[in-house]
């Protein structure tokens, strides 16, 4: 088992494409076949394989036709997962292009950055006696990125036919 996780939204593209193929190509032949049926089976009435024929031609429709419309789907819905993955990729590098440009948070190394410097008049805010470690959860002054912006755009979500 793969230790980590690749998806490539080009190779989604491609399988949807396979399935835009499959469903074209399936169309005719299936159509024809149950058009040809229908007709064999309505030229047949007086034969016990008329009935059947069309029995056949009148079942096999429906399912050939929600089969190609689920490869349809399928294609849909790949390329709305290949949106999404290229969506999702877009944001989270927004979240680290601006990275360490904000230089009056970085701190050179072994100083302390201004920012978490108290002036001359106030206190450190983890100042402590030396005994008691400082509180974890005390704000140290820096502007973190914050996640509660809400997303007002996305993918088109996929549908889903298949129930």
């Amino acid at each position: 088992m793969s230790q980590g996780t690749n998806v490539d939204p080009a190779e989604l593209r491609a399988s949807a494409g396979a399935c835009d193929g499959i469903a074209t190509t399936m169309k005719p032949p299936a159509d024809k076949a149950v058009k040809e049926a229908d007709t064999a089976g309505g030229s047949l009435t007086g034969w016990s394989m008329g009935p059947a024929l069309t029995e056949l031609a009148t079942s096999w429709k429906p399912a050939l036709d929600g089969l190609h419309a689920r490869v349809e789907a399928g294609g849909a819905n790949l390329r709305s997962s290949a949106d999404g993955h290229e969506w999702n990729d877009e944001r989270a590098s927004q979240d680290f292009e601006h990275t360490g440009t904000d230089t009056a948070t970085q701190a050179t190394p072994g100083v302390m950055p201004a920012v978490l410097r108290p002036s001359a008049s106030e206190s450190h805010p983890v100042a402590h006696d030396g005994a008691t470690p400082p509180d974890p959860r005390t704000s140290y002054g820096t502007n973190m990125p914050t996640y509660d912006d809400t997303v007002t755009t996305g993918p088109t979500p996929a549908t889903n036919d298949f129930g």
